[in-house]
Order: C-alpha cells, then structure tokens, then sequence
C-alpha cells in the first residue's frame, strides 16, 4: 500500500489513465476554485463528473478505480 505525500499523485495516476485512454477530460479542483473559464465550462458542460480523491491506494486498487468508473460510465 501506498503512504504518506504521494497518495495525491497515485488519484492523479487513476485520472491520467483515464483521460489517456479518452474516458473522459482531467481537470484539477484547484482550477474550478480558481474560476478558471474554460475548467469551469467544461465541466458545466459534462454529462458526469467523477472525483477522484486521493487515498492511500495500491496498484491493483488503482486498476479498480479505472474499472469502476469506466463500467459507471458504460464505456
């Protein structure tokens, strides 16, 4: 299992992964809070939104995160 400073960067791999494989577009929290106009269009424009929270997680439960919002998504 993963600890300690870089549980932020293990959610950040899940939603790479998926933004890579076209699941769907990876945006950062800080730029909604930011009022960062295009962030904040887009994600008013989607038809989901999946948050991703950092967590200790290990790589299998990584995988799983990416299966699971994939299979809520039916893609």
């Amino acid at each position: 299992m993963r600890r300690g400073s870089n549980v932020g960067q293990v959610a950040n791999q899940a939603a790479v992964k998926l933004d890579q494989e076209g699941i769907g577009k990876l945006f950062c929290l800080a730029g909604l809070g930011g009022h960062v106009q295009s962030i904040v269009e887009s994600t008013k424009a989607a038809k989901r939104i999946v948050a991703i929270d950092d967590f200790a997680w290990t790589d299998e439960e990584i995988e799983r995160v990416v299966k699971v919002v994939k299979e809520s998504l039916r893609y």
